[in-house]
């Protein structure tokens, strides 16, 4: 099997992770989450094969991000695509104004985000005006 890009975006309340194969199409290998992560987890996970979602439940208890993480990873063992990964990605939101699309992670990109502020005002009242939007 080809190269496999994890795209993770860590959430307040869940994980979500994308899996593509990695040639110029990134084409779609498997999809899925992990919600509910302080009530009572739940994964969701489909691959491009069959397009059909399985669903398991977890504990009744609540699971940290580190936790999500291990689990979706043991999934992706299981599912033989964990030895493929050569790369990871990760949505970041802190980026305001200055990183719209995607970027590259490397020192001089981490040093200007721990440079801004934790909430951007202009940002925040943006986000404020679309969800009433919606």
């Amino acid at each position: 099997m080809a190269d496999a890009i994890l795209v993770l975006n860590a959430g307040s309340s869940g994980l979500k992770f994308v899996v593509f194969e990695r040639l110029a199409e990134l084409a779609v290998l498997m999809r899925g989450s992990l919600t509910s992560l302080q009530r009572k987890p739940r994964m969701s996970v489909s691959s491009a094969e069959d397009e059909q979602t399985t669903q398991t439940d977890f504990a009744d208890r609540p699971i940290g991000t580190e936790e999500a993480l291990e689990l979706i990873l043991t999934e992706l063992d299981r599912c033989g695509l964990l030895q493929s990964v050569s790369a990871v990605g990760h949505r970041i939101v802190h980026g305001g104004r200055d990183f719209t699309a995607a970027t590259i992670l490397n020192p001089p990109t981490l040093e200007a985000l721990r440079a801004k502020p934790f909430r951007d005002n202009e940002m925040n009242a943006t986000q404020r005006n679309s969800q009433r939007i919606l």
